[in-house]
């Protein structure tokens, strides 16, 4: 049931996440605006601003009495020789390049800033990480002392009390390459899809005929943040993986491939099940499932499809029990509240809507 259509500021929603007892949602949206949301009125709590234009990621702590925010600038970022920033318009890069002025920008191409605010206040109480690697997943531990994240550079960083500290990092070699990461919602695990950097066959006895390359093969990885080891490991099951999904108990993991089918792997039996839908074994390049939600406490998972609906399945039957159909563009991004009762869903068209589920 449809319970609310909330409208944003924003053309476009970013981001969606309860707090921990499922009293307020906050929803991250395009141009840098968070919107926090009582859960039962619906009502706005207060409006606030991350400090790049990109919402990526939102996590509340444990208690709800803080928020953590990653947003990204993709744009050119110049420097002038003070280490000033400049941001130019697209006009003044052009005359630039015209006029043959070489550019000192960004060369990762984009900027990540980590904040965390004060749910009661909307006060900004720090600014722990403003990096150029992006961050790809964000956490807080589960005491909510330290605030964990993995970025493009491999490691993961853990920030207490105005403390950095890198722990350890995700990737065997230099060559390999970190392609997806999600933490468990309370940060005891982190999944990582990796692909192994390719080799050179033995070399044969001609000298003029190189070796051939055997391709590096895609590895998911899951391990234990506070000791930095590998808990489980296996081949991925497809090699278009291009989204991974953590379980709020940890015990799962949605992979979702370019040929729109969801693998649901299973931690303690360490296998791997399709979940079918209806766009299972298509390839479409456009569009892709942009979503998966696991429900706490129930084998009940929300994925958000291409023809712009959001499907409820029980898992593992596969059976599909319930379409939920949007009235604007795609969904990009999916939340349960804490109990399963309600889910969230936001993308394009930048409004919130409001499901109370049976």
């Amino acid at each position: 049931m449809l319970e609310g259509r909330l409208q944003t500021r924003g053309k476009e929603i970013r981001s969606l996440a309860f707090s921990w007892d499922g009293k307020q949602f906050l929803s991250g949206e395009e141009g840098g605006t968070l919107t926090l949301w009582d859960a039962r009125t619906l009502k706005k709590v207060r409006v606030f601003r991350a400090a790049e234009e990109h919402v990526r990621l939102a996590r509340f702590s444990p208690d709800g009495t803080t928020l953590a925010v990653e947003s990204l600038w993709a744009g050119l970022t110049l420097y002038t020789v003070e280490g000033n920033e400049v941001r130019p318009s697209t006009a003044e890069v052009e005359r630039c390049q015209a006029a043959n002025v070489g550019l000192l920008y960004n060369p990762y191409g984009a900027l990540s800033a980590v904040q965390v605010f004060d749910t009661r206040t909307g006060k900004e109480l720090s600014r722990p990480l403003r990096d150029a690697d992006a961050v790809m997943a964000m956490s807080y531990s589960s005491d909510g002392r330290s605030l964990l994240t993995l970025q493009w550079n491999r490691v993961v960083t853990c920030f207490q009390g105005g403390t950095r500290r890198s722990t350890f990092a995700v990737c065997n070699h230099p060559g390999d390459d970190l392609e997806r990461a999600d933490f468990s919602p309370d940060g005891r695990m982190l999944i990582t899809l990796i692909k192994e950097r390719d080799k050179r066959a033995y070399p044969s006895d001609e000298v003029e005929s190189p070796a051939p390359i055997i391709p590096g093969k895609r590895k998911l990885r899951v391990w234990e943040t506070l000791t930095g080891k590998v808990r489980a490991e296996i081949l991925a099951p497809s090699e278009t993986i291009c989204s991974v999904f953590a379980s709020p108990d940890g015990g799962h993991v949605a992979l979702v491939d370019g040929y729109h089918r969801i693998f649901i792997w299973d931690l303690a039996t360490r296998e791997a099940h399709l979940l079918r839908t209806p766009f299972t074994g298509q390839a479409d390049k456009e569009h892709f499932i942009e979503a998966v939600a696991f429900a706490p406490g129930s084998k009940r998972i929300a994925v958000s499809l291409p023809d712009r609906t959001v499907r409820l399945f029980d898992w593992p039957s596969g059976k599909s029990t319930a379409v939920l159909r949007s009235q604007a563009g795609l969904i990009e991004v999916l939340a349960f509240s804490p109990d399963g009762k309600i889910l969230l869903d936001g993308g394009k068209g930048g409004t919130v809507r409001v499901w109370r589920l049976p």
